[in-house]
C-alpha cells in the first residue's frame, strides 16, 4: 500500500528515558499547535514506514516525547535517531464542491516548481473540477483539481503543490 505521509511533523532528535519513548524535534508549523495523532509515518530508507504511537506528550518549546506501540526498550529505539516523522494527509479530501472555495487564494506550486502562482477561483466543469491559477507572468492556466494529483496541501501556510501533468500548461 502506497502512503500519501507528506506532511513533515518533525525529526527523532534522541531517546527518552529507558521505556522506548523518543524526543521528537517538531517543525514550526506544530510547535504550537499539535494535531490529534495516532499513526505517524517514519521516513525509513526512503519510504514511509508507518508507526502507531502509544502514547505522546508536548513537552513545549517544539519538543514532543512520544511512545511506540510495540517499543518498550531505548535499545530498540534508538535505531531511529535522526528519521524524519510525517502525518499522512487525506486534508484534501475535506474539498468537495460544497467547500473547495476555500482554496481561493492559495498558492500553487507544480512539482519541479516551473509553475507556480495563486489559486484566484474554482471552476465547476461538468465531471471535473478546475482551478485557475494565476501565475507570477500574471497568466491564467485552468488545472484539473484530482486528488490523485496532489502533492500536498497544507492549510495552514495555504499552499497546494501538484504533479500535473506534462505540457498541461502549454495547451491553456
Amino acid at each position: 500500500m502506497a502512503y500519501k505521509a507528506d506532511i513533515l511533523l518533525g525529526k527523532i532528535a534522541k531517546t527518552h528515558g529507558h521505556e522506548g519513548e523518543v524526543i521528537l524535534r517538531l517543525e514550526n508549523t506544530f510547535k504550537n499547535n499539535i494535531p490529534e495523532l495516532d499513526w505517524v509515518f517514519l521516513l525509513i530508507e526512503g519510504k514511509p514506514v508507518p508507526f502507531l504511537l502509544s502514547d505522546y506528550e508536548y513537552s513545549g518549546a517544539g519538543i514532543l516525547i512520544a511512545k511506540f506501540e510495540g517499543y518498550n526498550s531505548s535499545d530498540v529505539i534508538k535505531e531511529f535517531t535522526g528519521c524524519e516523522v510525517f502525518l499522512e494527509t487525506d486534508r484534501y479530501k475535506k474539498y468537495s464542491v460544497e467547500n473547495i472555495s476555500g482554496l481561493q487564494g492559495f498558492r500553487f506550486y507544480d512539482k519541479k516548481n516551473k509553475i507556480t502562482g495563486t489559486v484566484k477561483e474554482i471552476i465547476e466543469n461538468p465531471g471535473q473540477l478546475l482551478l485557475n491559477i494565476i501565475t507570477e507572468k500574471n497568466n491564467s492556466i485552468l488545472i484539473p483539481f484530482h486528488p490523485d494529483l496532489i502533492i500536498s496541501l497544507d492549510e495552514a501556510n495555504k499552499t497546494i503543490r501538484m504533479d500535473i501533468p506534462d505540457g498541461l500548461a502549454e495547451i491553456n
